[in-house]
């Protein structure tokens, strides 16, 4: 079987994964393009990767012109494994260059035997169930490059050394998605947004993590309107020009949204400054995220009401876990 074109052929990818396959049933596509494919496998039977079970894993194919974005994806996503806020990479194998396969073995290995006849790189993800974003950003300035068998772990700044220049390249909502919460410092309530797709990432020399950054806090602003887009026009705040003009008071609107911590809008602000070198250091700003998510209550908020754990499980649930698709 030679390459795909995904809007014939996705029909032939599911095709593939007959009863003889062994663990792996294909439930669903996820996405399909002139890029190539995504497809949701489930587990048929209990299957553990890198100590933990996996229900479902995402199997991505490179077709066209996506070959390239897709083997690019695989090495950064290996830079970045261990990150908690990174879609974890399980697997990886490139037909073209068997010198490439990362992870060939059981259970895996039967996915990827399932589409042997492909011809170019096909990766394995973790699924994220539902659909702290600073601690991506410390994944790709400080990449853990951790063995595939390390859970996965918060990311932290290393002291005393330079960080990395990984730019994303591509961080939107479409990017970004919602995982389960646990119990690990400032997920003790919530969930975990997971930053993915990685296949226009870049080295990107002296800009490093300010582009990234920018980036976020592009995406932190859409999630707080609600209303898709970037402003491109600027506001005066602090005395820098900001990007951030949709949260911030105005003439015409002196708070356009009451509940938001004006410490966040702050830092969101700063952020989106025009100018690179004014945009926080990483350091800095983790350590304000962290102080506001551990040490912050319910009171220090504008509306002390809607910060309650009862009231952010609340809207977890009806937003995110029950949110009309």
């Amino acid at each position: 079987m030679t390459s795909f074109n995904a809007q014939e052929d996705e029909q032939r990818l599911r095709n593939l994964f007959t009863p003889s396959v062994l663990f792996w049933e294909y439930e669903k596509t996820l996405g399909n393009g002139a890029w190539g494919l995504a497809a949701l496998l489930k587990q048929k039977g209990v299957v553990e990767v890198g100590g933990r079970k996996v229900g479902r894993i995402v199997l991505k194919i490179g077709i066209n012109f996506g070959e390239d974005q897709l083997r690019n994806e695989m090495e950064f996503l290996k830079m970045t494994n261990g990150a908690k806020h990174i879609v974890r990479l399980l697997g990886a194998v490139d037909n073209l260059n068997v010198n490439q396969s990362y992870n060939r073995f059981p259970p895996l290995s039967f996915a990827f035997d399932a589409v042997a006849g492909i011809n170019g790189p096909v990766i394995a993800l973790e699924y994220l169930d539902s659909g702290d974003l600073i601690r991506a950003c410390i994944g790709m300035a400080y990449p853990a490059n951790a063995s595939l068998y390390t859970q996965s772990m918060l990311e932290e700044i290393t002291p005393d050394k330079e960080p990395g220049s990984m730019a994303h390249n591509d961080i939107a909502p479409r990017n970004i998605m919602i995982a389960s919460g646990d119990s690990i410092e400032e997920h003790g309530i919530g969930h975990i947004f997971k930053l993915i797709d990685f296949g226009r990432a870049s080295l990107m020399g002296d800009v490093r993590a300010k582009g990234n950054l920018f980036g976020i806090a592009a995406f932190m602003i859409t999630f707080i309107t609600m209303s898709p887009g970037r402003s491109m026009t600027t506001v005066d705040h602090e005395g820098h020009e900001t990007h951030a003009a949709a949260i911030l008071p105005s003439p015409q609107a002196p708070n356009p949204y009451p509940w938001l911590d004006p410490q966040l809008a702050g830092a969101i602000a700063r952020c989106q400054y025009r100018d690179v070198d004014r945009r926080p250091e990483l350091p800095d700003l983790l350590v304000q995220a962290r102080n506001a998510v551990l040490s912050g209550t319910a009171d220090s908020y504008p509306i002390p009401e809607n910060e309650t754990n009862d009231a952010i499980e609340d809207f977890c649930q009806r937003f995110i876990l029950d949110a009309p698709s």
